[in-house]
């Protein structure tokens, strides 16, 4: 039979593709191939090993560089690989594989004079199922080694992996002049208030970034050091009126000065900021992008005086609001022409080339006319061009008067086409998601970046013919696409978060030149002219996230594929017929409104891809929804009053992708097939078959253990478990193995929650709140690989518990909250000198909350390594005492003091 076989695959082997092949060699020699399939995959094993050594190498040379999205998302494709391998493997060698060959043997002997052909047909029928197992993995295990030598960038540059670096440097003589001068009027108590002004693109958001920067981390002159945007309003009613002439949005900007604030709320008043400020203690507030005069008493910030000696700084491109303010100025010029072309070869870094294309490059600097921002952009598109050629036809681009833009503000406008320059030379598919981030400009927290790329998948960027990919390739194009843009510095990561970037106001104003009136962005003060001239039969997007308005236009926009509408916290209501007029929309965002229902007119966008319903008042997902048949992703996350969905409104979904209902209140997942009017049920998403990415609000016990034997299980990113018993340290949390948020509440009878290797892989975020547990711990396993995606842990009313040890092990952490735990006596127990522990090494602490802890005495037992020097809030602690002691990169200890611990204070610096 084998000889016959190989005969049969040598006389067709020209005719068959090298898949075929594979699996007829597979079913020819299973057992050979399966020895294959050990050795490639031992192989990639250790070309894992090696790759991570080489990037762990890399980072310990620089602290601030970052393992990139490719590589983290290429190291666990390579352990999920493994996991299935060995699965595989204990499947072939265990008695399960025999059994066909079992139940041969019993049927002939049920029946001798039997059916052999029966008995070949169900063994064959084994082989050919396992000889095509074997096949697959061993094409996935090759595709795996070729991603892996396709990854050139193992780690993020330095200037791009940190959300803000401990050493911003200043460009010129000037600017270097501008923060003495700074520096000068923070050390003069007479000097309350400070305005850096200058064109846009001069160097003021980052001169700003600079002084944060200094007097957060580097003194002790200011209890607090806040930092805000100001942004305008916007009534719907008013739509064509100049956007600059609006007023400042208020109730947006005391949010932002109140966000870092003790016990801050959504809801600030000019009296509860004010004392919240002056009770803060010297405030030092920094406020970006101010275009009028401040009221400072109507928002609520406390004269700056000789007697509180608190200080304001803003930035503005105008000298007389400057003047308004009554500031003391502080000017900031563009650079000289050596300054330029030193910035210039800098950030080209690359001399050979420079020299030889001499007198095209002090061309190409001149034509950015002394702006940083402009200086680096052209650097960085320039360094892809080796040949002088390139470069000369480069010049007669800025150089050509047809290319020029319209003189924006301040003269800004001939500095736009260097920057369009550098657009044009994106790769084609980076340009619309370049543009389509101007939707997102007066956002003063900046754009979340896995939104933006929800949002992109929504309108179809990443489809290839027509189809669309699957969501976690999309997600990884996304990311990749944003750090593309960020190395060119088109986008700049936030300076606050690291899982938000910001665009600059010039880019802006270019993207939305370039969208040509087809989008539409309210408030904005820079696209007058197109926002007097809407021509809503053009208009492709627009964004009114974060106005004011209560009421929608019934427009016609046939060609409207975006509409955000997010935190419009006074929009309750949608018209009936105001889906009838945009037929073609991809991406609906009605996140964070007061929204109630759905109109039956939903049933009308038949193209809608992406909709988000979360955080709104929605009660019931009205049946229309069920002729949403493109749809690929819905989130309903924390609609707290949702209570019915009926189950044809998801069930017929065959190309949903994403399904969001993480801390809705919707709850019942029990199937009820005598019920016709039934709610949607566990057993209805399971016939989700495209289904990739699900989050749940589980409330019983009942639920939980049929999710846990569902294969929708593997499909859990996100899990609220609340107020069920039944959980104990047995439960099989590890079969969650794509799990990226966990949040339990209000669970009282587990007393131990044991956390293991596989559940840990992806988890991004904890939340233990009101549980009876009093041992959290991670297995020995666990303790051998690093938990490289954690950055979250936040534990509150867990009274029993005394102490976080297992937190030791979460290298990656960003964020440590701990609230209200009444036995809690240290965070990190557990001393050096235990055996075998290694001293806990925190490479991106930035903040440790600690509040209403009653019995807590110290942090922790241990010496640990911290990068950078985390913000502390202490809070209700009476028996903290002494300093927090940490050493930092260089092995230097460092000792902060505990201050007045039964009220909030933020220590942030030592000795």
């Amino acid at each position: 039979m084998n000889i016959l076989l190989a005969g049969c695959t040598t006389d067709l082997g020209g005719l068959l593709n090298s898949k075929i092949k594979e699996r007829l060699h597979a079913m020819i020699s299973l057992h050979g191939s399966a020895r294959n399939l050990t050795r490639e995959m031992e192989h990639l094993r250790c070309y894992r090993k090696d790759k991570e050594n080489e990037v762990k190498n890399l980072e310990k040379q620089n602290y601030q560089m970052k393992r990139t999205e490719t590589v983290v998302d290429w190291l666990k494709s390579v352990d999920d690989l493994g996991d299935k391998v060995n699965e595989f493997e204990l499947y072939l060698n265990g008695p399960q594989a025999g059994a066909g060959e079992a139940s041969s043997s019993s049927a002939g002997a049920a029946d001798r004079g039997g059916c052999m052909l029966q008995r070949w047909g169900i063994r064959m029928g084994i082989v050919i199922k396992l000889s095509g197992e074997v096949a697959d993995l061993i094409g996935e295990v090759r595709d795996l080694r070729k991603e892996g030598d396709g990854i050139k960038k193992l780690v993020n540059e330095a200037a791009e992996a940190a959300t803000e670096t401990c050493d911003i440097q200043m460009v010129g003589e000037d600017a270097n002049q501008a923060l003495d001068a700074i520096h000068g009027h923070l050390a003069d108590d007479k000097v309350g208030i400070i305005g850096i002004y200058g064109m846009g693109g001069v160097g003021k958001s980052t001169l700003l970034k600079r002084i944060k920067h200094e007097y957060t981390y580097s003194t002790q002159e200011f209890s607090r050091v806040l930092w805000a945007e100001v942004t305008r309003q916007v009534d719907l009613d008013e739509l064509s009126e100049d956007p600059s002439k609006k007023a400042v949005d208020i109730e947006r900007l005391r949010n932002g000065i109140g966000k870092d604030l003790p016990r801050s709320s959504s809801g600030w008043t000019a009296e509860s900021l004010k004392e919240a400020l002056r009770a803060s203690g010297r405030f030092l507030l920094l406020l970006e992008n101010v275009w009028d005069k401040l009221d400072l008493e109507m928002i609520g910030i406390p004269n700056p005086d000789v007697y509180n000696r608190c200080k304001i700084i803003f930035t503005t491109r105008s000298d007389g609001v400057r003047k308004d303010m009554n500031a003391a100025g502080v000017k900031l010029s563009r650079l000289t022409d050596e300054e330029a072309f030193k910035l210039f070869k800098q950030h080209l870094n690359n001399d050979l080339l420079l020299d030889t294309c001499q007198n095209a490059a002090n061309i190409i600097v001149r034509e950015c006319h002394g702006l940083p921002l402009a200086l680096i952009v052209m650097a960085r598109v320039m360094r892809n061009k080796n040949f002088a050629g390139d470069w000369f036809d480069t010049v007669d681009v800025l150089q050509d008067p047809r290319t020029k833009f319209d003189d924006g503000v301040l003269g800004e406008g001939s500095v736009f086409k260097v920057l369009r320059y550098s657009y044009w030379h994106l790769k084609d598919e980076w340009r619309p998601c370049l543009v389509y981030c101007s939707l997102f400009h007066n956002s003063s927290t900046g754009i979340d970046r896995e939104e933006l790329i929800d949002y992109w998948i929504g309108e179809g960027f990443f489809d290839s013919d027509g189809s669309v990919p699957d969501i976690k390739v999309a997600r990884r194009k996304g990311r990749d696409i944003i750090n593309q843009l960020v190395s060119t510095c088109l986008l700049e990561r936030s300076s606050t978060e690291d899982d938000k970037v910001k665009m600059h106001g010039l880019i802006h104003d270019m993207a939305i030149k370039i969208a040509n009136n087809e989008m539409l962005v309210y408030p904005d003060s820079m696209t007058k002219g197109e926002q007097k001239g809407e021509n809503w039969e053009v208009v492709k997007r627009i964004s009114l996230s974060g106005s004011k308005i209560s009421k929608l236009p019934i427009k016609k926009c046939p060609n409207l594929v975006t509409l955000l509408l997010k935190n419009c916290e006074g929009l309750s209501d949608i018209p009936d017929k105001f889906f009838d007029r945009i037929p073609a929309l991809c991406v609906l965002d009605l996140s964070n409104t007061l929204v109630e229902e759905l109109p039956r007119g939903i049933s009308n966008l038949k193209q809608l891809r992406h909709l988000n319903l979360s955080r709104t008042r929605i009660k019931s997902l009205p049946v229309e929804v069920s002729a949403l048949t493109r749809l690929i992703q819905l989130d309903m996350s924390y609609t707290r009053e949702l209570k019915e969905i009926p189950s044809e409104a998801i069930s017929g979904h065959e190309e949903l992708r994403t399904l969001n209902m993480f801390r809705s209140n919707y709850r019942s997942w029990v199937w009820d097939a005598s019920n016709p009017q039934r709610g949607v049920s566990l057993s209805d998403l399971e016939g989700l078959l495209k289904l990739r990415e699900l989050s749940l609000n589980i409330s019983e016990h009942s639920n939980f253990v049929d999710l846990l034997e569902s294969e929708i299980s593997q499909l859990i990113v996100r899990l609220h478990l609340e107020g069920f018993q039944g959980i104990t340290p047995e439960t099989r949390f590890d079969v969650l193995e794509n799990l990226r948020e966990f949040y339990i509440s209000n669970i009282m009878d587990l007393d131990t929650l044991v956390l293991k290797r596989k559940w840990l892989l992806n988890l991004e975020a904890v939340r233990f709140s009101s549980l009876s547990v009093s041992s959290v711990s991670i297995c020995e396993e666990t303790r051998t690989f690093p938990v490289c995606r954690l950055t979250r842990v936040e534990i509150s009313r867990c009274n029993n518990l005394k102490d976080l040890s297992w937190a030791k092990f979460v290298d990656s952490m960003q964020i440590l909250s701990v609230d209200r735990c009444k036995k809690l006596k240290v965070v990190l127990a557990g001393g050096d000198g235990d055996q075998g522990a290694e001293k806990p090494r925190f490479n991106a602490l930035k903040s440790i909350t600690l509040t209403g802890l009653p019995k807590l005495e110290r942090f922790s037992d241990c010496n640990m390594e911290i990068s950078c020097v985390p913000s502390i809030t202490v809070e209700d602690c009476p028996l903290l005492t002494g300093d927090f002691v940490y050493s930092d990169k260089d092995g230097k200890q460092v000792k902060i003091s505990y201050q007045n611990c039964r009220k909030a204070k933020q220590v942030v610096t030592g000795d």
